[in-house]
């Protein structure tokens, strides 16, 4: 009988091979110096009794070793090795390696302004918000990047707060019942050719304004659209 070679390692009882590690029954026509690992629950005449213990044919009767925790042995049919946990043989998959030096952490990065957008399936869409109006009309971009306000006088829109550079912004301009009302911008909103678009004057009318946010101080105005309807 040709048995494997099984390396030596530190800290393990190595044992010769087995031929197979799920037999309930012993073989029909065993060798002398076959070696079984007993299936548990074996109940047949000759290995009831024997779980988990190592069969080895003497050439007329079967002998036993009973495994100690940490045992390791080659199976056969199975091409590879288990190890007995002292309840169990289990697959062996080797000694576990040391557990490598954390990384370094990555930079935290920046934290957003204002109120980012929503979005589900269909749609996207941002917070939008109501401007109070007043002589001097107050923009706090946190509360939402989409504003309206309703115009009962001459007003001026001061330079907003907590927007992004990057951010894409809009106004939407309503004159009240009365109209004829005008508004004008604080020194960070920037015009094509530095002209202020005029609002419609009508009563009730509606202007849009689009803005993005060049920088944190620099919003330039991308869109105007007058007397929507």
């Amino acid at each position: 009988m040709s048995f494997k070679k099984v390396p030596i390692l530190e800290d393990f009882s190595w044992q010769l091979p087995v031929k197979d590690k799920d037999l309930s029954t012993p073989p029909g026509s065993p060798t002398k110096g076959d070696r079984y690992l007993i299936l548990t629950g074996a109940v047949s005449t000759g290995w009831e009794g024997q779980d988990n213990k190592i069969g080895l044919f003497n050439g007329s009767d079967w002998e036993y070793i009973l495994p100690t925790e940490g045992m390791i042995c080659w199976v056969d049919d199975e091409n590879d090795y288990y190890k007995y946990t002292g309840s169990a043989w289990e697959k062996y998959l080797g000694q576990q390696g040391p557990t490598g030096p954390q990384g370094i952490p990555g930079p935290t990065g920046p934290s957003g302004g204002g109120t980012g957008p929503s979005a589900d399936a269909n749609h996207l869409t941002q917070n939008i918000q109501t401007l109070t109006d007043g002589a001097s009309i107050s923009w706090d971009m946190n509360n939402g990047g989409f504003a309206i306000v309703t115009l009962a006088g001459n007003r001026a829109l001061a330079n907003p707060t907590n927007y992004v550079a990057g951010g894409l912004y809009r106004l939407i301009v309503k004159q009240d019942g009365t109209g004829s009302r005008t508004l004008t911008f604080g020194n960070q909103f920037k015009f094509p050719g530095a002209v202020v678009p005029v609002l419609t004057s009508t009563a009730s009318a509606v202007d849009i304004f689009e803005f993005l946010a060049e920088t944190t101080s620099v919003l330039r105005c991308i869109n105007f659209i007058s007397d929507s309807k």
